[in-house]
């Protein structure tokens, strides 16, 4: 199971190792990465990883070896899931200028319920001017509550995530 295409970006040389074992990847981006990567894709989950568990343990599947980040999701499945954490990201200062970023009505993107939260850290009080685009509806969780508007993009991929943030952007310009 690979949950972001930062597994197979970041894993390094030893991912090799795994190559002969068939990849679910939450996404298209990380099942991109993880072709990359040298492994075959056995499905893209359009949803979330959740929904991409359910969906194994209906077709039977039992044991699942997750490569992941450190910091990382839990899920609610009766498979058996054993984490293998293969990378790590870490929280830097923000850019320069992102307090003038978030000063006026903006849409924040979140590719992870752990950059959600840190968003919702960041922007402080801005949130109640400030609309969130979420990858999942767990990072849109993770965000908590008092955004202006929280949405979740249709697939956890960039291209309808970035659909999803024009068509908010223009909201209410008709």
């Amino acid at each position: 199971l690979m949950t972001s295409a930062r597994a197979a970006r970041l894993g390094g040389p030893g991912l090799a190792t795994l190559a002969a074992l068939p990849v679910y990847a939450v996404g298209e981006a990380t099942a991109a990465a993880a072709r990359d990567a040298g492994f075959g894709v056995a499905a893209v989950g359009e949803r979330d990883a959740q929904a991409l568990l359910d969906g194994m343990a209906s077709s039977g599947k039992r044991r699942i070896l997750w490569l992941c980040g450190r910091d990382r999701s839990t899920f609610a499945t009766e498979l058996t899931v054993t984490a293998l954490p293969v990378y790590a990201v870490d929280p830097v200062d923000p850019a320069a200028g992102w307090r003038d970023s978030v000063a006026a009505p903006a849409v924040v993107l979140a590719h992870s319920a752990r950059i959600a939260a840190r968003a919702a850290d960041l922007a402080g009080a801005a949130v109640k001017h400030l609309t969130l685009l979420a990858i999942s509806a767990a990072a849109a969780d993770a965000a908590g509550d008092g955004w202006a508007e929280k949405a979740v993009s249709p697939r956890p991929d960039d291209a309808p995530m970035l659909a999803e943030a024009v068509r908010l952007c223009h909201k209410g310009r008709q």
